[in-house]
């Protein structure tokens, strides 16, 4: 009976003893509990996104007297195009003819026609100077309307005094760059006209490749043909009239109109080595830039390059002085990659058969952010170089309109974090009104 006593009296004091020291414990959870550090986390944030085909991008250049077309390869071209008007007044006066009945040769009267289109894609000779440039073709294409105004019976006189007429000594000169005037193109052929009253279309110059002219890096270009009037001997049998009044009086053409329409083509397939160009684009951001926290280390650019070009890439910031204050690329120099070519068995071109994936980093530092305070320019260096075809005998690809770079831009943020967090969850201020937030440095 004793020992259950004990017993029942030595538990009793074990429990009082634990719910005393349990007590204690709950106690402190009456009173403001909080989560307190610093915390740095990595973040991507993306900022943007874009895609443009070469099409789009070379329509934004300033070539003020050509247009972009895409030929039946799917090639990009420059096409320069003009159109000209000549008359021909045999109303007026000409030299006298010899007046004599020396032979029965045909006589001709001669007319050249002379026409120019000024070419600017060579302006900015600069950056073309210690370039290797080589391109499959510049094409010369011309269309020339003829007609006379006649009267009636102007073609049976033809017939009687066995009129023929035709072009022939077809020129195109180039004018360079340095101002000097070469020759390249020259055709002798005769291309006759045999519809002069009711009117006629006569090519002249069918896609005639003068490559040739792309070293002189031409700003004009020339062309003339000679049309030309035969008829028998009968002329000389009149003494003192002219040329022009016996085809007014004798044969009834009162005027030749001639418009005559030009193209010169440039397909984008070429082989470019070491093409530099700089340009500076001023720097007035809408914004104060004292006014950014930094908390950027990196701006990440991904490039998918399908464009068979390699670009070198050089970024500087420069002051009101011209002085450069810093490169913002890292490498200095950063390479985009050019797009991988194949032979098309179709068009037996090189193009594009791919996309290269390249991501420029630039580091946003205290020091690169301190000189962009100051910046008033930012001037852009590149170097071109089409993709080596690995072709010994071909070294030329073809710029396809479809043919494009898809950009992605995305910050890596570090951030840091205070952080205050009240666990109770209760209060959002302490005792002094201060937020227990965490906030962002």
């Amino acid at each position: 009976m004793k020992k259950t006593t004990f017993l029942i009296v030595l538990v009793s004091m074990l429990m009082t003893s634990c719910l005393k020291d349990g007590l204690n414990d709950f106690d402190a959870l009456g009173h403001d509990m909080s989560f307190q550090g610093t915390i740095h986390p990595t973040l991507g944030i993306p900022i943007g996104s874009g895609s443009a085909t070469i099409f789009d991008m070379l329509q934004m250049v300033q070539i003020s007297n050509a247009s972009m077309e895409i030929n039946s390869n799917n090639i990009i071209t420059v096409v320069y195009d003009s159109t000209q008007h000549w008359d021909i007044d045999m109303s007026s006066k000409s030299h006298k003819g010899p007046g004599s009945k020396t032979s029965d040769i045909v006589h001709v009267m001669h007319n050249r026609i002379n026409g120019s289109v000024d070419i600017d894609l060579f302006d900015n000779i600069s950056f073309l100077d210690n370039a290797e440039l080589e391109v499959d073709s510049i094409l010369v294409y011309c269309l020339a309307y003829i007609k006379a105004q006649a009267r009636e019976g102007a073609m049976e006189a033809m017939d009687s005094f066995h009129v023929q007429v035709y072009y022939d000594s077809l020129r195109i000169n180039v004018v360079g760059q340095d101002g000097s005037v070469s020759n390249v193109l020259q055709i002798d052929d005769s291309i006759p006209i045999d519809s002069l009253v009711s009117g006629q279309y006569v090519t002249l110059f069918d896609n005639k490749d003068i490559s040739n002219a792309v070293n002189m890096r031409p700003r004009e270009l020339q062309y003339a043909a000679r049309m030309n009037i035969a008829f028998e001997a009968a002329f000389f049998a009149t003494a003192g009239i002219s040329e022009k009044e016996f085809v007014a009086d004798s044969i009834g053409i009162n005027s030749i109109s001639i418009d005559a329409n030009i193209k010169v083509s440039f397909p984008i397939s070429a082989y470019i080595n070491n093409l530099q160009y700089q340009t500076d684009i001023e720097f007035a951001p809408s914004f104060q830039l004292g006014q950014i926290v930094i908390d950027s280390s990196m701006i990440n650019i991904q490039c998918l390059n399908s464009i068979p070009l390699e670009l070198s890439l050089r970024v500087q910031l420069i002051d009101s002085t011209d002085a450069v204050l810093c490169d913002i690329l890292d490498p200095v120099t950063t390479i985009v990659e050019a797009a991988p070519v194949a032979l098309n068995p179709t068009t037996n071109l090189y193009t594009s058969s791919g996309t290269s994936n390249t991501v420029i980093q630039i580091p946003i530092t205290e020091f690169v952010f301190n000189n962009l305070l100051k910046t008033k320019k930012i001037r852009l260096s590149t170097v071109l170089n089409t993709t080596d075809t690995q072709d010994a005998v071909r070294n030329r690809v073809s710029i396809q309109a479809t043919d494009k770079i898809d950009l992605r831009v995305w910050a890596k943020v570090k951030p840091s974090y205070d952080l205050d967090i009240n666990l109770g969850g209760d209060n959002e201020n302490d005792n002094n009104g201060n937020s227990q937030k965490g906030g962002v440095q």
